[in-house]
């Protein structure tokens, strides 16, 4: 449940944060992103509307559409989530055909974007600046963003004003060194009442002193300028652990989409008997890669992986090729859907290897022996028993 205070206490709270970096003009902004989602509600509907921002909305995101939109209506921010800039950086191509001059920001949430997305977005705008933000529905939209005057790469900037913030390791202690992890928790006059209906999910994810647990594994470190940004490293239930060891799928994910064949990819953990559980990647491939060899494909991503990460952290659950990944509509990949998917498959080959089992006939082999010997057990000198099975 999010109150109209909640709302408006983000909207204030997005306004003070930016006019320490841009001034009182109006900016036209894409509102592409589905306003149902708080990200869009807040910062395009609301907060947009508060600064006296015009916004350009768009129903969905077309690429082509999208890059004629910008250069008609002279976009300065853009609005976006990764899987589109990504877009924009695997078909530079064509976005090379538009006047994008105009893009001062392109202000990006929901997951980090790796060093090579952000060059080659750099290469294609040279006047843009790519900001990212981290921020979550309960928190009534935005916790933290980066000012365009104090950048670093992975950054999912500062907080905005009016939030506290505090990482907890797995024994509830306070992290109190930067570049150490731990879960975040946050408090502001924008976070959620709590869950309609709902009071055991409200009392598991609010503390009686009105701190918010996000279930983001994050930490903070301290850029050139002397701030200290958050850096959010997985989800604390997303991350997969091998033999006990934590791999965070992001890391492996932002590795994989440097590799040109890869247009987008998730990894997920999957059982194992032996080591507990194994990253699995699920890899959609770029347009210029549709017909490429599965399997040498497979074998040059693996290799990717395996020249950069420990042991540990290699794809040892597989890559699997598809078509497309299961998104939100604020353009986030479902892993719960690819987790289901690979649960039924194991499943199914459970059950088939169970049938077979069934039907296979029970072999018996006999030995025999000469009449005239022992048939002590030392006549099977080679360790052989009665039966073989």
């Amino acid at each position: 449940m999010i109150s109209h205070r909640n709302v408006i206490a983000n909207v204030v709270q997005r306004a003070t944060f930016e006019s320490t970096y841009r001034g009182a003009h109006p900016e036209t902004c894409l509102g592409v992103l589905p306003q149902s989602h708080i990200y869009a509600l807040v910062v395009i509907t609301h907060a947009s509307l508060y600064r006296g921002d015009g916004v350009v909305v768009l129903q969905r995101f077309d690429l082509q559409e999208t890059l004629q939109t910008i250069q008609d209506f002279r976009i300065e921010r853009l609005w976006m989530v990764p899987a589109m800039i990504v877009a924009m950086t695997k078909a530079s191509a064509v976005v090379k055909k538009y006047d994008l001059s105009s893009v001062k920001i392109a202000a990006v949430g929901a997951s980090p974007l790796s060093r090579e997305v952000v060059e080659a977005f750099a290469e294609l705008v040279p006047g843009g600046r790519i900001i990212q933000g981290y921020g979550l529905t309960e928190a009534g939209a935005i916790v933290t963003f980066t000012n365009a005057d104090d950048l670093a790469l992975g950054s999912c900037g500062s907080l905005y004003p009016g939030f506290e913030a505090r990482l907890v390791d797995e024994s509830g202690r306070d992290v109190e060194k930067h570049g150490q992890p731990g879960e975040l928790l946050i408090r502001s006059p924008s976070i959620m009442m709590g869950y309609f209906g709902n009071d055991a999910a409200t009392r598991e994810t609010l503390t009686d002193d009105g701190w918010l647990r996000t279930g983001d594994l994050g930490e903070f470190r301290v850029t050139k300028n002397g701030h200290d940004h958050l850096f959010i490293v997985d989800r604390v239930k997303e991350l997969i652990k091998v033999r006990g060891l934590q791999v965070a799928p992001a890391e492996l994910e932002n590795n994989l989409l440097q590799h040109p064949a890869v247009a987008d990819v998730s990894v997920i953990p999957v059982p194992d008997e032996s080591s507990g559980e194994l990253p699995m990647a699920f890899v959609v491939k770029s347009a210029a890669f549709k017909a490429a060899d599965d399997d040498a494909l497979r074998r040059e991503l693996h290799d990717s992986i395996e020249s950069v990460f420990s042991a540990h952290k290699r794809l040892a659950g597989g890559i699997d090729f598809v078509d497309s990944l299961p998104k939100t509509a604020s353009g986030k990949t479902q892993r719960k859907v690819l987790k289901e998917r690979v649960k039924t498959r194991l499943e199914e080959r459970k059950r088939a290897a169970e049938v077979i089992q069934k039907k296979a006939p029970v072999v018996i082999q006999v030995f025999e022996f000469d009449s005239d010997e022992s048939d002590d057990d030392s006549n099977c000198s080679d360790g052989c028993s009665d039966d073989t099975f």
